[in-house]
């Protein structure tokens, strides 16, 4: 009758990340006009862009582009009646680089040049699946040697392998680096 051989290893690999994606916000605001708050965050908008592309590599995928545009008014509420206190206008410039060493200057830049705020800052690893990859096999190799020494010893010989579980994952406790 068929013997089992249960077996169960892991591999682990501390990757450094090679990419990292910032967004930044620009908010721009006027109390009588629209169009000046608009033009406004056009021009800082702009000058954030122009900075960060001085910055990044596009020839190896870096990428910058503007998003959720919002433009509205705010209102106030003063004797129990809402009225105008401003026009507001926001932006967001985000920025996908390799440059990760320069993240800091680009946080300076941007925020001399306007931007009101770092929304988000990620950072995570470019050939994620090639090293998954390189570490089931390495976990898959280390687990026939295993089997196959539990085997020998008990005086038998492995005949395949009836199931196998592999799951890769990606533990993104990444250290940022402090700016």
């Amino acid at each position: 009758s068929a013997g089992l051989i249960s077996i169960s290893t892991s591999s682990e690999a501390e990757i450094s990340p090679d990419v990292a994606d910032i967004s930044f916000s620009i908010k721009t605001y006027d109390s009588k006009s629209m169009q000046k708050a608009s033009l406004m965050n056009k021009d800082i908008s702009e000058k954030v862009y122009n900075i960060l592309k001085e910055m990044i590599n596009t020839s190896n995928g870096d990428y910058i582009k503007t998003s959720n545009f919002n433009a509205s008014p705010v209102y106030i509420y003063k004797d129990k009646k809402q009225i105008l206190d401003k026009y507001q206008v926001s932006n967001r410039v985000t920025v996908h680089t390799q440059a990760i060493d320069k993240l800091g200057g680009m946080i300076d830049k941007s925020i001399e040049a306007g931007a009101t705020n770092v929304d988000s800052l990620n950072f995570s690893i470019s050939n994620y699946e090639s090293q998954c990859n390189t570490l089931i096999e390495k976990a898959a190799k280390k687990a026939n040697a295993r089997a196959s020494i539990a085997a020998k010893s008990s005086g038998t010989v492995l005949d395949g392998i009836q199931n196998m579980n592999i799951s890769c994952s990606e533990n993104k406790n990444y250290s940022a680096p402090r700016y």
